[in-house]
């Protein structure tokens, strides 16, 4: 009996743990994605390359192309996030992969 007892009672904490390990995910990425704009309205090519992947897609109003074009578009001032003012975020954890939409 103590032994179910003791299992019933480390559910909650399994449950809470891996909940809060969740956050902290989220949060991460949510944080990398503040930095993200911060890097595109200062032009921080160097630290824009590092973040995006090769075989990234960019889609605007006006079109959609990959990292290379996106990068160029920044550098040349083509497009400018001066500045950005996010009011909803939402992130979707799937195994090794995260969902942003901001």
């Amino acid at each position: 009996m103590k032994k179910i007892f003791f299992a019933l009672l480390m559910i909650p904490f399994t449950f809470n743990y891996l909940y809060s390990q969740n956050n902290s995910n989220e949060d991460e990425i949510i944080n990398l994605s503040k930095l993200k704009w911060e890097w595109m309205a200062e032009k921080n090519i160097e630290e824009l390359e590092k973040l995006f992947h090769e075989k990234s897609v960019f889609v605007h109003m006006g079109g959609s192309w990959g990292k290379v074009e996106e990068i160029n578009i920044i550098k040349s001032g083509g497009i400018w996030y001066k500045k950005t003012e996010i009011h909803n975020v939402s992130v979707k954890l799937i195994d090794n992969t995260a969902i942003l939409l901001n």
